[in-house]
């Protein structure tokens, strides 16, 4: 994703349905859902959970990323719709050594989101949902597991 572009993401039952839907209404070309499932294996999510988020994107970069999140609670009112400006919040937190101001040393890390297309720096690999990422890059604790690779959450504070 560009730097500055924003995310829209919906809570919903059926991300790729409704991931299948948008497109057509909104003018975006088709989705690729085998290609999506590849990309979602290859940053690491289980094959039962291949459903539970969908993402489309204008090829060209000037519209929003459409992203759906599969809820546990049912609906009962309005759709859940908010806007993510994680990759915003993660590029303000990296650049220019922001992330200093939290105690937490970036080098020798290649930093990548899971749920955005999202990347910072070089070394070894580690990967998690962009609000994890922001999470430790701030110097929080993460439960075991939130994030992958060659970081160990246990030895945040």
């Amino acid at each position: 994703m560009k730097q500055g572009r924003l995310q829209i993401t919906f809570d919903c039952h059926d991300p790729t349905s409704l991931g299948r839907f948008w497109p057509a209404a909104l003018g975006y070309p088709e989705p690729d859902v085998d290609a999506w499932h590849a990309h979602l294996r290859q940053a690491g999510r289980a094959e039962r959970d291949l459903h539970d988020v969908f993402a489309i994107e204008d090829p060209e970069g000037n519209r929003p990323r459409l992203f759906f999140q599969r809820v546990p609670e049912p609906k009962t009112a309005k759709n859940r719709v908010h806007i993510d400006i994680a990759d915003l919040v993660l590029d303000q937190l990296t650049s220019g050594g922001a992330h200093a101001h939290f105690g937490f040393d970036l080098s020798g890390l290649s930093l990548r989101a899971t749920d955005l297309d999202w990347s910072f720096g070089s070394g070894s690999p580690v990967s998690g949902t962009a609000g994890d990422l922001a999470l430790l890059v701030c110097g929080r604790s993460l439960p075991s597991g939130r994030v992958q690779g060659a970081f160990s959450t246990d030895a945040t504070t």
